[in-house]
């Protein structure tokens, strides 16, 4: 038999966590592909990154059924069913990727309305149907990777909040090098200052040689919303060290009035919440690394016309 298709491991996914037992994906990966009997050359298949591709199939429903509120992640790389998973699987529903992308849950995940900053206006209706019109490929294509990419970008989070107080610190610290802060040389220019005492500030990046233009780091690993008093206390942090440059890193977001504050300051303090966070170290290749890429061609008209 040929690697079965997403509609067709969908069933057999839910179905192997039944017992509302918590699993880890790659026992669960690994059962199932034993139970539908692959053969060496389809469980053998793989994509251009490497992935087997039963196993990327799979966890491409993980992603979708944990959007669609049917499964959840105790911990990194374990799932088990939620109270929604268990009823669907006692009302035996006819279970699809179409039936779970009708998922209300599911539409909100697209949409962008959890934890963004940018909330979509989009009527749910509307985008389904938008979701199920027909595309051109590269319309699939470029759909296909916005829905990569927004994975990873919530996978990297969970992965920053996952980490200590001190890694987190040493993170934004090799962020801010990364983009080009203290000439690009974290040994020499930038460094992790965080300790008892610090009065605020947890790492100090060195504009110039001789340090005359220094920007202060404060790195807050928090899960609850980062609010003006906060914001207020780093500023003084600031004034106390007669600098005029801050930075403010969270993984949770910053509250209204904290925004607010910040825009009205006489000091340059940027504000960088967990989803620009992650955004951030994506786009400087920060505690992620490049599995492949696709590069797309179209005739040259130009070409042809100079002949």
């Amino acid at each position: 038999m040929a690697v079965p298709t997403l509609n067709e491991l969908l069933p057999e996914f839910l179905s192997q966590l039944q017992d509302g037992q918590t699993y880890k994906m790659s026992t669960l990966i690994q059962t199932i592909t034993d139970h539908l009997r692959l053969s060496d050359d389809d469980r053998h298949i793989v994509l251009k990154t490497g992935e087997p591709l039963i196993a990327n199939r799979l966890w491409w429903i993980n992603t979708h059924c944990y959007h669609a509120k049917l499964i959840e992640r105790p911990n990194r790389g374990e799932v088990r069913l939620t109270p929604k998973g268990q009823q669907v699987l006692r009302e035996r529903i006819p279970l699809t990727m179409t039936w779970i992308r009708q998922q209300p849950e599911h539409i909100l995940w697209r949409m962008g309305t959890k934890g963004s900053r940018h909330q979509s206006k989009a009527d749910p209706a509307e985008e389904l149907h938008n979701d199920s019109s027909d595309k051109t490929p590269l319309e699939i294509l470029e759909s296909s990777y916005r829905e990569v990419r927004k994975t990873l970008a919530e996978d990297l989070l969970d992965r920053v909040r996952a980490s200590s107080f001190e890694a987190f610190e040493r993170l934004v610290i090799k962020l801010l090098v990364a983009m080009g802060y203290g000439g690009g040389f974290e040994d020499e220019a930038a460094r992790v200052v965080g300790r008892v005492g610090d009065n605020g500030i947890d790492g100090v990046i060195n504009q110039d040689p001789l340090g005359l233009d220094v920007v202060y780091v404060q790195a807050k690993r928090w899960d609850d919303t980062v609010g003006e008093p906060v914001v207020r206390d780093f500023v003084g942090s600031l004034v106390g060290k007669h600098a005029n440059k801050g930075v403010l890193l969270t993984t949770s977001t910053f509250s209204e009035k904290a925004l607010q504050f910040a825009d009205k300051l006489g000091q340059k303090v940027i504000l960088i919440d967990g989803e620009r966070l992650v955004d951030l170290m994506i786009q400087y290749k920060v505690g992620v690394s490049e599995v492949t890429r696709y590069v797309v061609y179209r005739v040259d008209g130009d070409f042809f016309d100079a002949l």
